[in-house]
């Protein structure tokens, strides 16, 4: 059983009393508005707080959203990744495939968009850390760096 949650030998009123108060806005949280709301003493209320821990039950039950929040950022963070990812790889291999049947005139616009394909990847893969900015290992830069070089000799050629 978690400490948010009621807990044993903890009374119907008495817990309606505590997620009365574990509701509340930060701004509005009193012993004092909880009594006022629910019509009870406020002497009550105060016993029931200190005897039923709501202060720390409070604190670990934030604790547990925050850590439920950041676990679907998190997923979220990830999608955004993979759809990005998708769409610069989808946009690269439309760029291939068609650059071959382009006039020598559109072939400028072509490696402009290999070349914002080449950045959406790059930024996909920055926006999936976790913490601060990061340099893509230089393996990665490199690769880029030669596939971007070998379609612009390939483009140079048509």
């Amino acid at each position: 059983m978690e400490r948010w949650q009621r807990q044993d030998g903890e009374s119907s009123q008495a817990w309606e009393a505590f997620t009365t108060y574990r509701d509340m806005p930060a701004d509005e949280r009193s012993y004092q508005a909880v009594a006022a709301q629910l019509q009870k003493s406020g002497s009550l209320i105060e016993r029931w707080g200190t005897e039923n821990h709501w202060q720390d039950r409070l604190r670990a039950y934030q604790n547990h959203l925050d850590r439920e929040w950041l676990t679907t950022l998190a997923h979220a963070r990830r999608l955004a990744v993979e759809r990005q990812l998708g769409a610069a790889q989808d946009l690269h291999a439309k760029a291939l495939a068609e650059i071959m049947d382009l006039p020598a005139d559109s072939r400028a616009e072509a490696a402009r968009l290999l070349a914002l394909a080449a950045k959406l990847e790059r930024e996909a893969f920055n926006l999936g850390q976790e913490t601060k900015y990061v340099d893509p290992p230089d393996e990665i830069d490199r690769a880029f760096d030669r596939q971007n070089r070998e379609l612009m000799a390939a483009l140079a050629g048509l």
